[in-house]
């Protein structure tokens, strides 16, 4: 479906009134709203000009703001659920997780930041530039791109977000590891202009980061067993050697 009675609504002009402003008959407008005539080339442009809008987005395309809304919304449901202890109830293709490792992998979050989940402030959430400005880099995404280029897709909700994950995935690849940017190349990195993204390597520093301050705990179980279960004190660090380190070792 197009766009053009949401703008139209948005402005609140009434089919006459936007009639006179783009000098179209009133019932061709109303046509072109409910898809029963398809305009021409040069009468989307000149809606699009006067909507303020890409072409795309007018015959029925994403935008970046209703893209970057989605994504405030998933995150936004991951907070609400932790706090309720209720995550096992969210059932969705882009998860809390999943956007925090993406913050930090494009340098919006600190990779020291010694917190386990919850990574951003509640000025940031509620900051509708922090999240534009920190999403930009999903848009290059060939997926993504397609959620604002190409009109007849109809993507879903659901859609929108496994687009949104596949893409925020690829750039904390970019920044987990220096084999990423080894194995595809410098060609393929300036192509997809992730190139400051690998090299900063924020996520691999991530991960070193959390690997340094996890301790284990050695739980008995019932049958007489032991489980080493993990817990991080961003107090207290050791080497990043590949040993074990216990609760009984922090010093």
């Amino acid at each position: 479906m197009n766009n053009i009675k949401k703008l139209r609504e948005n402005k609140k002009l009434t089919l006459m009134e936007l009639s006179k402003e783009v000098q179209i008959p009133n019932n061709t407008l109303s046509q072109y709203e409910n898809e029963k005539r398809k305009p021409k080339l040069e009468t989307w442009q000149a809606l699009a000009d006067f909507f303020g809008v890409s072409v795309p987005y007018l015959q029925g395309a994403y935008s970046k703001d209703e893209i970057n809304k989605k994504v405030i919304a998933s995150y936004n449901e991951y907070f609400e659920a932790y706090n309720i202890k209720k995550l096992f109830l969210i059932v969705q293709p882009l998860n809390g997780w999943t956007i925090e490792d993406y913050l930090i992998a494009v340098g919006a979050v600190p990779f020291d930041t010694p917190k386990t989940h919850f990574l951003i402030n509640k000025d940031q959430m509620e900051d509708y530039d922090f999240w534009k400005k920190n999403l930009e880099p999903i848009y290059k995404n060939v997926a993504v791109k397609w959620l604002l280029e190409k009109p007849g897709i109809n993507a879903t909700k659901e859609d929108v977000l496994k687009a949104v994950n596949s893409a925020m995935n690829t750039v904390i690849a970019y920044s987990s590891s220096t084999t990423v940017s080894r194995n595809l190349g410098a060609d393929e990195i300036i192509h997809f202009d992730y190139s400051s993204i690998a090299e900063n390597q924020f996520m691999h520093k991530r991960y070193n980061f959390l690997d340094m301050h996890e301790w284990n705990d050695d739980e008995e179980l019932p049958d007489g067993s032991h489980q080493l279960i993990p817990f991080y004190d961003f107090n207290h660090s050791h080497p990043l050697d590949g040993e074990i380190y216990m609760r009984d070792e922090i010093k």
